[in-house]
């Protein structure tokens, strides 16, 4: 029966409330990627004041994304069982009050404890909030919501530099985590006030009651009377417990070719949000235009990431996604190339050439992934679309942990020309476009329009 609820949403205009759904999960999700920036923005701080070694303070820049990957895991099972609500409203507060106490951190250790309790919270938020607003609007706005939600990483990068910059004379390193933290729970606690249940979550519970008034709250929608039963359970979806699961043989494709996926492209995002700017400093350039580099990057990655969601409606997932993937692999083989002959270092066109090559595959891949968030919103039936979003971001969390622990090595072993870490970075592009073809849940072109998709 829940499959059917969604459908009540189309051909309707869609309500304020409707939107400010997203726009509360999108900006929770915008202070995650503030929060998660904050630490690397003020490292060289912290290791000055604690008088510690770089190599030293290398767990606690890792353990958020360890945390991240777990969390993602476990929070998207925990909403598709929970609820959306309950788990996005915890680890909203939880990584708040993470990041808060951070700033009372005396020693590496505790750091890297709380920053890895801050990647719990923040890794559960992703699939639950992901899930929430894909069960709140119309299949033809859905993907455009989810390009939206995908942007919040980049841009609270961008945002967390800003406010660093702006907060960071008066209130010191400190002072950033407090005022990041209590921004956070006071975020989580309006979350708590206002935000919507999970329609299909409270059918499955069998609280009508509840989900009439939320769909009247919400969405001024009332629930026909002959929808008002208890969900018959699927069982071809069920483990042995009863319990949906999406390790079924009908998920079996999207499961595997999701995974590989986003894994190979969290392992690129990763390799240049981590050590571009290392790269291109040892290649010759100026830390100034290493750090223009980055935020070409970071700029496109957002744009292309609004971008690619329009795209889809045209072209279908599939098409973006290769498309997307094939362009990111030859801008990064234009970037290794330059880099090689060294020309950027001698020509000032070359090297605008070079920024934009960095941009246009902060755009490629920022698309990309948008685009995997969205087929993985469609994709997953909806009582199990946390979890898949969830499994989804682990694997892409696990990709860029690989990333962190790898670049160095790989860096180390190429010299100033850096060939094993383009390398890798093309073999893990090239592993991504393979795994497109495996999915077999693609959003088609041109059909969002007329459909919801099998995930309804």
């Amino acid at each position: 029966m829940t499959r059917h609820i969604p459908t009540l949403f189309e051909g309707r205009r869609v309500r304020i409330s409707q939107w400010l759904v997203v726009a509360i999960v999108l900006l929770a999700l915008v202070i995650d990627g503030v929060d998660v920036a904050l630490l690397s923005f003020v490292t060289p701080l912290i290791v000055r004041d604690w008088g510690v070694d770089q190599v030293l303070f290398a767990p606690a820049l890792a353990a958020a994304v360890v945390g991240m990957a777990l969390g993602a895991s476990a929070g998207g099972w925990l909403g598709d069982r929970y609820g959306r609500k309950p788990v996005l409203v915890l680890s909203t507060l939880s990584f708040g009050m993470a990041t808060a106490v951070a700033s009372m951190a005396e020693g590496v250790g505790s750091l890297t404890v709380l920053r890895f309790l801050s990647g719990l919270g923040f890794g559960a938020a992703t699939p639950t909030g992901f899930a929430l607003v894909a069960e709140w609007l119309p299949a033809r706005f859905r993907p455009r919501a989810i390009g939206l939600l995908t942007i919040s990483a980049p841009l609270g990068g961008l945002l967390g530099a800003a406010l660093t910059l702006a907060f960071l004379p008066a209130l010191g390193w400190r002072g950033c985590f407090i005022l990041c933290g209590c921004v956070t729970i006071m975020l989580g606690l309006v979350m708590l006030a206002w935000l919507p249940e999970s329609i299909s979550y409270l059918f499955q519970r069998n609280r009508f009651a509840k989900a009439q008034a939320e769909m009247r709250r919400i969405a001024g929608i009332e629930i026909p009377e002959d929808a008002m039963q208890a969900a018959e359970p699927d069982e071809s979806a069920t483990t042995s417990s009863g319990r949906p699961s999406i390790f079924t043989r009908e998920l079996l494709r999207l499961n595997l070719g999701a995974q590989v996926t986003f894994f190979a492209i969290g392992f690129v995002i990763y390799a240049v949000s981590s050590w571009l700017p290392t790269v291109l400093t040892t290649a010759g350039l100026s830390l100034a235009d290493a750090i223009r580099g980055a935020l070409f990057s970071s700029i496109l990655a957002i744009l292309g990431a609004l971008v690619s969601v329009s795209l889809i409606d045209i072209w279908g997932s599939r098409k973006m996604l290769l498309i997307t993937i094939l362009a990111s692999f030859v801008f990064f083989l234009a970037i290794f190339i330059i880099l090689f002959t060294g020309a950027a270092l001698h020509h000032e066109g070359v090297k605008w050439l070079l920024f934009l090559s960095i941009g246009l595959s902060g755009g490629t891949t920022g698309g990309a992934t948008s685009t995997m968030y969205s087929v993985l919103a469609f994709g997953y039936p909806l009582d199990r679309r946390a979890t898949g979003l969830g499994f989804g971001v682990m694997a892409a969390r696990t990709g860029g942990l690989v990333t962190i622990l790898a670049s160095g090595f790989l860096l180390r072993m190429g010299g100033p020309e850096a060939a094993p870490y383009f390398m890798a970075i093309l073999i893990a592009l090239a592993v991504a476009a393979v795994a497109a073809f495996i999915i077999d849940r693609h959003i088609p072109a041109a059909q969002l329009q007329s459909r919801g998709g099998c995930t309804q």
